[in-house]
């Protein structure tokens, strides 16, 4: 059976690949000088899931990022905990793309080992 051939939108598709070689917004408001405004430089594209996690804790530290049975943590702390983490995996053998498997309870701790192993380039 001859399988039906896909539409590929290629605009989007290459829009989507600027992206990953990108980390700022398409548009970028600069000053008369040409230079970047503060809020410019501000409104990063966060694509992945940890870098909203990094983007929030740059906007917001304070706020309360999860809080999990009276235990609380914010963007601030569990950015920090997370970067922690990440920087562990490689010394323990995992790289780029590895699958990393989590075996706790609903906790903090899974929320952190959620992020760390983003951070770290796992899936």
């Amino acid at each position: 059976m001859m399988r039906r051939r896909e539409r590929v939108n290629r605009p989007l598709v290459r829009r989507l690949l600027s992206f990953e070689r990108t980390d700022r917004a398409v548009h970028i408001a600069r000053s008369p000088t040409g230079q970047e405004s503060d809020r410019a430089r501000r409104q990063t594209l966060a694509y992945l899931l940890h870098q909203l996690l990094t983007e929030s804790a740059m906007r917001w530290p304070d706020k309360e990022a999860v809080r999990f049975d009276g235990q609380a943590l914010t963007y601030a702390q569990l950015d920090r905990v997370t970067n922690q983490l990440a920087r562990e995996f490689p010394s323990k053998g995992v790289c780029r793309g590895d699958r990393v498997g989590i075996y706790v309870h609903k906790s903090l701790a899974s929320v952190i080992s959620v992020f760390g192993i983003l951070k770290a380039g796992g899936v």
